[in-house]
């Protein structure tokens, strides 16, 4: 996510995207799970580490649901199994 530093929170973003960028570049690895994906502001920051990044948001979300792969929640994601990689 490109954060301009004519936003009024840009600390507060480029704090987290580094945070973010650490975490990924750690942790996320094969089919990524993104509940609550929205329009997908991480989609580049991610695709260095992951080989699918699969977007699942409600029904009524107030983003475009261009980015959005499948329309679920979190307490029901509509597959069968769990298609995500995932690290205890």
């Amino acid at each position: 996510m490109e954060t301009t530093f004519t936003s009024q929170n840009w600390l507060v973003h480029k704090i987290t995207n580094e945070a973010l960028a650490n975490a990924f570049c750690r942790y996320a690895t094969g089919v990524l799970a993104d509940i609550g994906c929205g329009d997908k502001p991480y989609r580049e920051m991610l695709k260095p580490y992951v080989t699918q990044h699969v977007g699942i948001d409600h029904a009524d979300t107030i983003h475009d649901k261009a980015s959005i792969d499948l329309l679920g929640t979190a307490y029901d994601i509509p597959v069968s199994e769990a298609p995500a990689d995932h690290r205890c």
